[in-house]
């Protein structure tokens, strides 16, 4: 499995949202429309260039910690092991081991997100168009973080170090990792995000086609999200939330 899918998985089963490949360094909008490919979300372009504007709203705050099981932490300050005071400056090592290959600390101080308030209204005005094709997926809601660690391994009993000043690590035992904290590892990594802001998760929205022509339709008694395309056909919004088990590829990786 690839990091990429390893990741994905990671974020499907515990946090319910759909990574946003490469994390952080991969820039990402609301409205973005693409394909699952290798396994993750692929952009195409924006639904901006079939002229249709979202109406956008706050979304969630989520809490963003994970690190693998078969893993062990040792703190090191002055060279002595230990628990290690989160108020002192003094420089500190906290070391993880990783039993497993592909496993990952995710800690992220500040997880918030946007989202299309208004998407069923959006697929009509896509449809409305009659140039949108309905194997797109768009992204429905955007998820940001701030001081994002993200480290990935990609062999078995890969040791982690984390150096800085100890109130910058006192984050791992709750809280966000401060600035100024550095990353090496004793086996390469698969991934290393430090610090950094930008998207971490997606939001997915798709519509499904009945493939029947509507005969009698009537607004008011309609499901909520159904609607009937300029083709006649019924047409219902749904929300990409397979999270037991990766979405199939609409095309191979590159």
């Amino acid at each position: 499995m690839s990091i990429a899918r390893a990741l994905a998985k990671v974020l499907r089963d515990n946090f319910q949202m759909h990574v946003a490949w490469v994390p952080v360094a991969t820039s990402f909008s609301l409205g973005d429309y693409g394909v699952w490919r290798d396994g993750v979300f692929a952009p195409i372009g924006n639904i901006s260039e079939f002229g249709v504007v979202p109406r956008i709203e706050r979304g969630r705050d989520v809490n963003l910690e994970f690190i693998s099981a078969r893993s062990s932490t040792t703190q090191v300050a002055a060279g002595v092991r230990g628990p290690v005071s989160p108020t002192s400056d003094a420089e500190a090592e906290a070391q993880i081991r990783f039993g497993a290959e592909q496993s990952f600390l995710i800690k992220v101080g500040k997880l918030g997100s946007t989202r299309i308030a208004n998407i069923a209204e959006v697929a009509r005005r896509l449809d409305d168009t009659q140039r949108w094709s309905w194997r797109y997926k768009v992204v429905g809601e955007l998820f940001v973080g701030e001081d994002v660690l993200l480290v990935a391994t990609t062999e078995r009993d890969t040791t982690v170090s984390l150096r800085g000043k100890a109130r910058a690590l006192a984050g791992l035992e709750g809280g966000s990792i401060g600035g100024g904290v550095s990353v090496s590892a004793d086996r390469r990594l698969g991934l290393n995000i430090t610090g950094g802001a930008g998207p971490v998760g997606l939001g997915l929205f798709r519509v499904r086609l009945s493939g029947a022509p509507v005969l009698d339709f009537s607004e008011d008694l309609a499901e909520p999200g159904t609607f009937v395309t300029h083709e006649g056909l019924l047409a219902e919004v749904t929300t990409e939330e397979q999270w037991e088990t990766a979405p199939e590829d609409d095309e191979p990786a590159e």
